[in-house]
């Protein structure tokens, strides 16, 4: 993993921000201008063709009593909890407002219907642990191919 979006050192200021910010918007913004290019894009949904993952998010959203929004796509997550604290608060946010945070490294979109599916890499780790997927991986859905 790289160095990138580490803790800027105003951090206490910018958590002072996204706790005074009314709208998604606003949190949008802060985390664009904190984390420039970390916001990749979003998706509208899992496809048919992984529906545990969509059972995933369902639970989520159930813990968290909010409802599915859309799935978003960021550049990259590290797991040094110590130094990318604020990217965590970020997720953290997504998350409790229904959204589901993935990396461009898990998820793309159907080439043809924008629906999420696993990085070839990710349909493996999901093949190695038997879950039920596609016996093939591609980068369509079933029903667009």
């Amino acid at each position: 993993m790289s160095i990138k979006y580490q803790d800027p050192s105003n951090t206490e200021e910018i958590l002072d921000n996204i706790r005074l910010s009314q709208t998604l918007g606003e949190i949008k913004n802060i985390l664009d201008n904190t984390f420039p290019g970390w916001f990749v894009g979003m998706l509208p949904k899992f496809s048919d063709d992984y529906p545990n993952l969509t059972d995933s998010w369902n639970k989520i959203c159930l813990q968290t009593n909010s409802e599915k929004k859309q799935i978003i796509i960021v550049d990259e997550i590290n797991p040094d909890k110590d130094k990318h604290s604020l990217i965590y608060v970020f997720i953290e946010l997504f998350t409790k407002m229904g959204f589901i945070v993935r990396t461009k490294q898990e998820i793309i979109p159907c080439e043809k219907c924008g629906c999420a599916l696993p990085t070839q890499l990710n349909w493996s780790l999901y093949k190695k642990a038997k879950i039920n997927i596609p016996e093939k991986w591609s980068q369509f859905c079933t029903k667009c191919q």
